[in-house]
């Protein structure tokens, strides 16, 4: 059973806390208040499951079609369980009238580009779902969600302000002009709360603050 309820949530409370995601591969999701969920496991089970579709695609039988459509949807299954376990224990960390920030990520993978390896990896990953999982969850506690541009979220220096590609070494965030360092996925989180935060001080409209709850 599937059911869709439209609910619109309340601009909750200035006292409220703001909080940014960062949602990436190597770490599924990362908060400005320290949670961090690794992809690492994630990424183990995914190129497993590639192999194997891999192998049965160039069997080409009846039989080896039957097991790849059987493959899909456990894998589907395995990665929609992950998700609804980062999405509430994300949750659990907020209150009602706290606001969640995510980075629209509608077109993220014409945008971002990834060695050929990890093509496959990043085309299959699940960024909408988890979102929408946080989206319906926040809701039901009265919790709003907002998107921000996800522009420069991982290259800008929330000390100093630099923006800078040379910003970003693989999982390390080193500022070229003030040396802040952090955990890049961290660093991004804490950025994706300030251009909401700006947002705010500047009196800009924010984006959608209504949420759909699903369930099944």
């Amino acid at each position: 059973m599937h059911i869709v309820i439209n609910r619109e949530v309340p601009f909750p409370p200035k006292s409220g806390d703001i909080l940014g995601i960062d949602r990436g591969i190597y770490n599924l999701a990362t908060t400005s208040n320290g949670l961090k969920f690794s992809g690492r496991q994630a990424m183990h089970i995914r190129r497993r499951y590639a192999k194997l579709r891999q192998s049965l695609q160039a069997k080409g039988t009846k039989g080896a079609k039957r097991l790849l459509k059987q493959l899909s949807g456990k894998e589907q299954r395995w990665m929609r369980d992950l998700n609804h376990r980062i999405s509430k224990a994300i949750i659990q960390s907020c209150k009602p009238g706290d606001v969640i920030v995510m980075e629209d990520l509608k077109h993220i993978r014409d945008r971002v580009r990834v060695a050929k390896k990890q093509r496959q990896i990043q085309h299959s990953w699940a960024f909408g779902q988890l979102g929408n999982f946080i989206e319906y969850k926040a809701a039901e506690r009265g919790i709003a969600v907002a998107s921000v541009d996800p522009r420069h979220t991982s290259q800008r220096c929330p000390v100093c302000g630099c923006v800078s590609r040379s910003n970003r070494h693989k999982h390390l965030f080193k500022c070229s002009s003030c040396g802040y360092t952090a955990n890049a996925d961290l660093n991004a989180a804490v950025n994706i709360r300030q251009v909401y935060l700006d947002t705010l001080a500047e009196g800009l409209p924010s984006t959608s603050l209504e949420a759909s709850t699903a369930g099944g």
